[in-house]
């Protein structure tokens, strides 16, 4: 749903990319993003706190950069799925 339409790839990344105006270059091998996300899923479901695991999916994913287009979408959707399993994100509309 978040790449619908664009014309990009699904699917974890499987070529370089960069990230314009920085030196950052993220992982350029499918079988370190799949292991890097591995990794931070492990790391977030080893949190109590929910805003902790929800700042971490939404620093992590985009660091990792794993797909070609809509990472930054899929980690704030991620973080955001994570506030509200919690019914947490209400209070944070102040509602």
């Amino acid at each position: 749903m978040l790449i619908k339409d664009l014309g990009v790839e699904r699917n974890l990344r499987k070529r370089r990319v960069g990230i314009s105006g920085t030196n950052y270059k993220p992982l350029d091998n499918e079988f370190q993003i799949k292991e890097a996300l591995r990794n931070t899923c492990e790391l977030i479901n080893s949190k109590e706190n929910i805003f902790e695991k929800a700042l971490l999916a939404l620093v992590l994913i985009s660091y990792i950069q794993p797909f070609m287009d809509g990472t930054k979408r899929t980690a704030r959707i991620v973080s955001n799925a994570i506030l509200l399993n919690h019914n947490t994100a209400l209070f944070l509309l102040g509602q």
